[in-house]
């Protein structure tokens, strides 16, 4: 048996668990299943600042520092690319793994909202996930594009765009 590999990682997913709340996810795909990892803000944090205090012992300033910050949420995601998939699977209390044997569809929704902040119209997509146990909704941050081309790729007919 081939050992199940990661085949493509979307990262800033959110699922509303309240009127003002969310939590935060990271999806990976692999060979066999979707792997919603559950993203531990005070981990992520954590990792942050880790990533800052190392800029700063290699004699990097302010901006430095900062720049540091704003990468270790990619640097964060990135890793999940060499980590053994077991490891990704028992991350996260909330983390939810769907086989891709009931994965039914994948689809991205594009919906028109107004941002009040920016007093305009903008686009805001979700990605519905359809499985013999129900559906799942998570709300999308990122380049929307490389997000479709990566799950077309590694789902093929399961995502419908």
């Amino acid at each position: 048996m081939s050992e199940e590999k990661v085949r493509a990682v979307v990262p800033s997913l959110s699922r509303k668990t309240g009127w003002f709340s969310y939590t935060v996810y990271t999806l990976v795909v692999t060979d066999d299943r979707m792997l919603f990892v559950h993203e531990d803000p005070k981990e992520t944090s954590a990792f942050a600042k880790e990533a800052a205090a190392k800029a700063k012992a290699e004699g990097k300033g302010f901006f430095g520092r900062w720049g540091a910050v704003l990468s270790s949420g990619y640097d964060y995601v990135r890793n999940y690319w060499d980590m053994p998939v077991e490891e990704i699977a028992a991350r996260g209390k909330e983390s939810i793994a769907i086989p891709l044997s009931r994965v039914r569809s994948v689809r991205m929704v594009k919906k028109l909202v107004y941002d009040k902040n920016q007093e305009m119209n903008v686009f805001e997509y979700s990605l519905v996930v359809e499985h013999t146990g129900g559906k799942l909704t998570f709300s999308l941050r990122g380049n929307e594009k490389n997000i479709r081309e990566a799950l077309q790729s590694v789902l093929g007919g399961l995502f419908q765009s």
